[in-house]
């Protein structure tokens, strides 16, 4: 794990973005993200693993380039399609969805949900507990398997749902109301 083959793989990633264009959209702080393009300091494997999840490729790559190549057709696991996806679902340039089960579930669709739910609460400036998240994100999750169980519409419905949260959000804060009936 050396700092110039993570910061070769960062550079795949980042394509023609501007860098910290590119790690503000994946929710990672200037500061960090200074630390690491700038002052050539390590981040550690946990902030790494973030940062790859959010990226829409798996930490392995990301930490020490193995597992499947994001950028490699023969590097999609079997089963997968090499789908893309957003990781903000409406900003940021495509990243691969790759739809591999395992033990029941597609982390990947997860992972872009719990990211989306995340990102839409914090661009509302409405805060979110990590339970609540865990129970919106598994609620949602559920139903775009239950009405999407196809891998291609999965994008779309996170982009979707992404904006109807959206919607929920800014009516439940014009409607105090509102928040004291689901308080209750």
């Amino acid at each position: 794990m050396s700092y110039r083959e993570i910061r070769a793989r960062f550079e795949r990633l980042i394509g023609d973005a501007p860098p910290f264009q590119w790690a503000g959209q994946r929710a990672i702080s200037p500061a960090t993200f200074d630390r690491f393009w700038n002052k050539e300091q390590m981040l550690k494997r946990s902030t790494l693993a973030r940062i790859a999840i959010a990226a829409g490729v798996t930490p392995e790559w990301l930490i020490d380039g193995s597992g499947p190549d994001p950028f490699s057709p023969a590097g999609i696991p079997a089963g997968g399609s090499g789908l893309e996806m957003r990781a903000d679902p409406v900003d940021a340039p495509s990243q691969r969805l790759l739809p591999q089960r395992i033990d029941g579930l597609f982390p990947d669709l997860l992972a872009f949900v719990v990211d989306a739910i995340q990102r839409t609460y914090k661009d509302a400036g409405a805060s979110l507990s990590a339970l609540d998240l865990g129970r919106l994100s598994a609620e949602k999750y559920n139903e775009i398997i239950a009405e999407i169980p196809e891998p291609e519409g999965w994008p779309v419905a996170v982009r979707m749902m992404a904006v109807q949260l959206r919607k929920d959000i800014a009516s439940t804060a014009a409607n105090p109301s509102a928040r004291k009936r689901e308080a209750s």
